[in-house]
């Protein structure tokens, strides 16, 4: 929706008062050129706020968390101020420290922000955000969504088609589009010459030093007295900075090729000093017009120093222009490949897929073929386009070329999305490896699997995640979440942006299947931003099934069917969806939920055929399978998949399947006897609930209504605490249809809470000081601790003591 100046004064003005009591916000404001963004954000500036500004260069080269170190400079006297950790994170990130040590830079950004907010209300001003290195504006974005509690007012002024599905609050704003540019050329026009060619330099150096300026000129910094005189620019503290963007597009654009390279080749020369490597580098680049191989090994070299500094887009993009100024084709052909490495670390699959083909098209060398042949197989399988992946990842190039491990293993993940003819191939493959990964996904097509518990406890996080594919089909879920919620506290401390979106997803699955549907909630919220972050439809459609699922369970039955098609057209063009196989389940689950059995039959059948049949989903809907075809009439048709689940219980022996294989049986036979085997102590609430509603049902159709009511009464206090809506309701019917009073049940204290509050105080009952909590949610301790004030009421405890007596 597009708004006037008055409208969007109004919602800035409220947005500053909030804080003033403390409450935190983040806005986009979008629009075209001369639409008044920058205004609005100098009517911010103006407030009774302590505010600090940076502003993206459109000429500026991507050099990671330049404009991150913009808005730090001056406040930087602030960093002595924060913990150890967060101060070393910014330090890192802005080049000041060297070292391996890594920790969250969005974690950090907070805490400096936060800081800065302690003595009045902060507004942070980010203008042209869509002209921002990738590394800044991800770290600012990821740190919006993190507000809370800290009196930060942080605003984002972008132009139209950028910082697109950021997740935050956005309003477009509707203004006539100004004439600057015209003006500025003609201000610019009556400028002396010194002032011009000083202006050009400004405009291109994004730093605005006057020393370099001067240098770079060979005149005098008051050669600029004109030009600040006719407000075309701004010189505080030895930088000169441009007010009205439109001004620095207008005297860049002004400028022919030849001055603009001359300009370029001066600011090389003014940059010394190791200090600027990087930016003397690409000035050199920019004034390249042919092939030099001196030029590209400088580019080669600021790569390599951005990629140590997890600026990974940009040393992507300084490997691309390396790759253009390189004299031999091998050359050209390794450069690329290396910008495909750096563009799949920064999440952009479609543009490492790009470059490793090309990388491929430029060097006849098997052994480089294969490393460009596994680069472009990852991306185009992050891509959601598993077809072409499995393919890259499984061909050979020549056939004395043996292929690594670690492409058949991930082409393994590929043919997982496919059929059970690419799976078995690639198995027979990995079966004679001795990589553990490989061992237990081979296993998984063929011989029994070996011990998942073993192998998930202990190793480093990303190790620990690529086991837990096979770990869950298999059916290790505790020790799946016992390794996740390991490896995401690591990742969350350790890593600048935080965990792999695989790593929340695998949580979150395994608290679901475990009965943890509101744990299970709060970190899809957390694994969504993250993939939607990494511009990733792999991961973005399974979170969007999985939370239809979660949907299904609670009967939100509109939000279930939104969520199935949202992750069905998260997927690459003609691709099936990762998460295509958890939403049929999702459909099943509500229908089944709503008392619809054949509706539910009919989504529910099609897991048990190709190319579902061997998905995780697959096997643990076979009980809500059964339930459905009875319940519809058709109890023949559920009589294969209940043979292959009581299989796969047998094969694999995890212990909870028990209960559910005796709960099928009383359900295929009608007999109650097997509810005896189906009600043994388990920790997985809803299905236990589920068994006593099913148990207390057929009591109750037996004419034993009395013993059936204390069932269904147990299966509707279950239900109730986990928010299952439509088991409740069918609970409470079959209650009423007995004529049995029906209890009003006590909500269990996890109950009481907001997904994420629940998630904050288990951390805290966990003994985790705000500080730790804070790390590992990308939230600010403030926000922690209003999370916990909000929850002590409802919990009726009065601090984070009481919390540990909670069964939460």
């Amino acid at each position: 929706m597009s708004h006037g100046w008055d409208t969007a004064r109004e919602r800035l003005g409220e947005m500053l008062d909030a804080a003033g009591r403390g409450m935190s916000s983040a806005l986009v404001l979008r629009g075209g050129p001369g639409t008044g963004k920058t205004a609005l954000l100098d009517r911010a500036a103006a407030r009774d706020v302590r505010a600090v500004r940076v502003q993206g260069v459109e000429f500026e080269p991507e050099l990671p968390f330049t404009g991150l170190g913009r808005l730090v400079l001056p406040v930087r006297d602030r960093l002595g101020g924060l913990p150890a950790l967060p101060r070393r994170a910014l330090e890192r990130a802005l080049g000041r420290t060297g070292g391996e040590e890594r920790s969250s830079l969005v974690t950090a950004v907070l805490a400096l922000l936060a800081d800065l907010a302690e003595d009045a209300p902060l507004a942070c001003l980010v203008d042209d955000a869509q002209w921002l290195d990738r590394a800044s504006a991800e770290v600012l974005l990821r740190a919006a969504r993190g507000l809370g509690a800290e009196g930060v007012v942080l605003l984002f002024a972008v132009r139209d088609g950028a910082l697109a599905d950021h997740g935050l609050p956005e309003l477009r704003l509707e203004a006539p589009a100004s004439s600057a540019g015209r003006a500025v050329r003609e201000e610019a026009a009556d400028l002396p010459e010194a002032a011009r060619g000083m202006l050009l330099l400004a405009a291109i150096e994004a730093t605005g030093d006057l020393d370099v300026l001067t240098r770079a000129s060979g005149a005098e910094a008051d050669a600029l007295a004109p030009a600040e005189e006719a407000g075309m620019i701004e010189i505080t503290g030895g930088r000169v900075c441009f007010p009205r963007p439109s001004v620095r597009a207008a005297v860049h654009g002004e400028a022919s090729p030849e001055q603009r390279a001359a300009a370029h080749r001066a600011l090389a020369v003014a940059l010394d000093g190791p200090e600027n490597a990087d930016r003397r580098a690409w000035h050199r680049a920019a004034a390249a017009t042919e092939p030099a191989e001196e030029l590209a090994t400088g580019l080669e070299d600021a790569a390599e120093r951005a990629r140590h500094r997890d600026g990974h887009w940009a040393a992507s993009v300084a490997y691309t222009r390396a790759a253009e100024l390189s004299e031999t084709e091998p050359g050209r052909a390794r450069r690329l490949l290396l910008a495909a490495r750096r563009a799949l670390a920064a999440g952009r699959p479609e543009h490492a897929a790009e470059q490793a083909e090309a990388a491929a098209k430029l060097r006849n060398d098997p052994r480089f073929g294969v490393r460009a042949a596994w680069a472009e197989g990852r991306a185009r399988h992050r891509m959601g386009d598993f077809r072409a992946a499995y393919e890259r990842c499984t061909e050979r190039v020549e056939p004395d070329v043996e292929l690594p491990d670690r492409m058949l293993i991930h082409a393994f993940h590929s043919a997982w999305h496919l059929d059970v003819p690419a799976l078995k191939a690639v198995a027979a493959r990995l079966e004679p490896l001795e990589d553990p990964v490989a061992e237990q996904q081979a296993n998984i097509m063929g011989k029994r699997i070996p011990a998942f518990a073993d192998s998930l406890v202990e190793g480093e996080p990303h190790g620990l995640i690529r086991m837990c594919g096979p770990a869950l089909t298999a059916g290790y879920d505790l020790p799946v979440r016992d390794a996740m919620t390991r490896a995401t506290d690591q990742l969350c401390v350790q890593d600048p942006l935080g965990p792999p979106a695989a790593s929340f997803f695998f949580l979150a699955v395994a608290e679901l299947f475990l009965g943890g549907h509101l744990e299970a909630a709060a970190i899809l919220e957390d694994a969504f931003r993250v993939a939607r972050d990494a511009g990733e439809p792999l991961w973005n459609s399974r979170l969007l099934a999985v939370r239809a699922v979660l949907a299904a369970l609670e009967g939100r039955e509109e939000e279930c069917r939104t969520l199935v098609e949202a992750a069905r057209e998260a997927a690459a063009p003609g691709a099936v969806p990762a998460g295509q196989a958890w939403t049929h389940w999702a459909l099943g689950l509500l229908e089944l939920g709503l008392n619809r059995p054949e509706a539910a039959l009919e989504h529910l059948a099609i897991l048990q055929e190709e190319p579902f049949a061997h998905h995780v989903c697959a096997v643990r809907s076979i009980p809500d399978l059964v339930e459905a075809a009875v319940q519809a009439g058709s109890p023949e048709t559920a009589a294969r998949p209940y043979t292959a689940f009581v299989r796969w219980r047998e094969r694999y022996y995890v212990p909870w399947a028990w209960p559910l294989v005796h709960r099928c049986g009383a359900l295929m036979t009608g007999e109650g006897k097997y509810y005896a085997g189906a009600l043994v102590p388990q920790t997985r609430p809803f299905e236990r609930a589920r068994t006593e509603l099913l148990y207390g049902e057929w009591l109750c159709g037996e004419g034993r209504e009395a013993e059936g009511g204390e069932h269904l009464g147990l299966a509707l206090e279950a239900f109730e605490g986990l928010r299952a809506a439509p088991w409740s309701s069918r609970a409470r019917t079959a209650l009423e249809a007995a004529g049995l009073p029906v209890p009003r049940p006590e909500l269990p204290p996890a109950a009481l809470l907001t997904p994420r509050e629940l998630r904050v105080c288990r951390m805290a009952a966990r003994g985790l000081s705000d500080r730790d909590i804070a790390s590992r949610l990308l939230l600010s301790p403030r926000t922690v601790a209003r999370h916990l004030y909000r929850a002590y009421p409802k919990l009726a405890v009065s601090g984070r003591g009481g919390l540990a007596s909670l069964d939460l």
